[in-house]
């Protein structure tokens, strides 16, 4: 019975779209997103569909960067994702850099050179967790930043090297560990920031996992703060019969 009703959640939250395997770049497993099974962020789904259809239809795009910011859970890499399935299905290759494995890297310059020199036009470059690419995590990183980092100025030249037809989007859950010369005009110029959901957003949310619009409306006034896997998880819960609806504050 249990299995059952996550079978159901899961196919309310998708939007009845059966989510299909995908292949990352970097051979690592992924799952497509559609545009309509992201709530809210109307302003940046705009943007990012832009993006990828001035690419597709003009192979060029007047900027090179974006970095997605905010706490985690709250849907940037639902959103990437979600621009990655837009840009297989538009022909426009994507490109994936996991930033901590390839701090471990005994080469990272040229493991960088590797993936941008295949960035053929038209491209997008997605580093996730980018602050790891020099510090490592957060312990290192405030002394990292008294000096230049040789491996942040590498990737500002690559980037400033780029044709403008291929476009790079960082994430990061920390936006004040980038060096200020990453972020400047021509570089990762935009900055997106990702806010956990509001109250409308969360009833939208609750209501299409739980299938249950009273119970959603019952419950959003009540999760201000939570962010959307804080969401999922409360609903798995709820639907397992681990979490009464009363108990969530």
């Amino acid at each position: 019975m249990v299995e059952t009703l996550m079978t159901a959640l899961r196919e309310r939250l998708e939007g009845g779209v059966e989510s299909r395997p995908a292949r990352w770049r970097n051979e690592e497993m992924e799952i497509d997103v559609l545009w309509r099974e992201i709530a809210g962020l109307g302003g940046e789904k705009s943007t990012f569909r832009e993006m990828v259809r001035s690419l597709a239809e003009e192979r060029s795009y007047p900027s090179k960067g974006f970095v997605i910011y905010g706490p985690g859970g709250c849907g940037k890499t639902m959103l990437v994702r979600a621009v990655r399935t837009e840009a297989r299905k538009s022909g426009v290759a994507f490109h994936r850099i996991g930033c901590a494995a390839l701090y471990m890297d005994s080469h990272p310059k040229l493991r960088l050179d590797f993936i941008f020199q295949r960035a053929i036009v038209p491209s997008i470059i997605f580093m996730d967790k980018i602050e790891t690419l020099a510090y490592g995590d957060a312990a290192g990183a405030e002394e990292a930043r008294t000096s230049e980092n040789p491996v942040f100025t590498y990737m500002a030249e690559k980037i400033d090297m780029l044709p403008k037809g291929v476009v790079v989007i960082v994430e990061t859950n920390s936006p004040n560990l980038l060096p200020e010369f990453l972020l400047r005009s021509g570089r990762l110029e935009n900055q997106v920031y990702i806010e956990p959901p509001d109250e409308s957003m969360r009833r939208w949310m609750l209501s299409r996992l739980l299938g249950d619009d009273d119970l959603a409306n019952e419950l959003a006034p009540l999760t201000k703060g939570y962010t959307g896997a804080d969401i999922v998880r409360i609903s798995e819960e709820i639907a397992s019969g681990r979490l009464k609806p009363s108990k969530v504050l």
